[in-house]
């Protein structure tokens, strides 16, 4: 997204990228949610008409909920990647993990839920890319520091809202990569 991050909400919520105001469609409106220079992106719309968005620049989340901006992180950690369901349920990776073999932060799953953020992973591995469902269940993927085929091996995790269930058992040892997790 550039600068001026707009987006189209409408009550069914669906997100449409539309070049001229004179084209929104009948029951659609254009609202702008920011205008600023911090370059925001990854926006993800659920059905209330919210919308999650990460700052690249100084990488903090934002939610967009009934006309007011809120900012969830605001911390010199990176944060992105985000999603959320139709409860207003937030989820996101934040490199706050332990260092990688090359020193950097591995990334973590976290959740703001009700205006409080807990952290569901804590490893020295990247768990990334959550997306989460009506029901609060949340699946991610895990990437291993092994390298195969020029890149990590990675695996699909899902919670279910007490525990931590491994997916695809596919990326160690075999070497596989799996990613992209989806969840409805």
């Amino acid at each position: 997204m550039n600068a001026r991050a707009t987006l189209s909400v409408s009550a069914l919520g669906l997100a449409l990228s539309l070049p001229a105001v004179a084209q929104v469609p009948p029951g659609y409106r254009i609202v702008e949610v920011t205008n600023n220079q911090r370059d925001e992106r990854k926006p993800r719309l659920n059905n209330r008409g919210q919308v999650v968005f990460s700052s690249r620049l100084g990488g903090e989340i934002f939610l967009y909920d009934n006309g007011q901006l809120i900012q969830i992180t605001n911390d010199n950690v990176i944060d992105g990647l985000p999603a959320l369901n139709d409860h207003g349920t937030l989820v996101w990776s934040s490199w706050i993990g332990p260092p990688d073999p090359s020193g950097n932060p591995t990334s973590e799953i976290m959740i703001y839920r009700n205006g409080v953020v807990t952290r569901l992973t804590d490893n020295d591995v990247h768990d990334s890319s959550a997306k989460i469902n009506i029901l609060g269940h949340i699946t991610w993927k895990r990437s291993y520091n092994v390298q195969a085929c020029g890149g990590p091996l990675r695996d699909i995790f899902f919670y279910d809202g007490q525990r931590i269930i491994q997916i695809t058992t596919d990326g160690l040892p075999e070497q596989v990569e799996n990613q992209a997790p989806e969840i409805n």
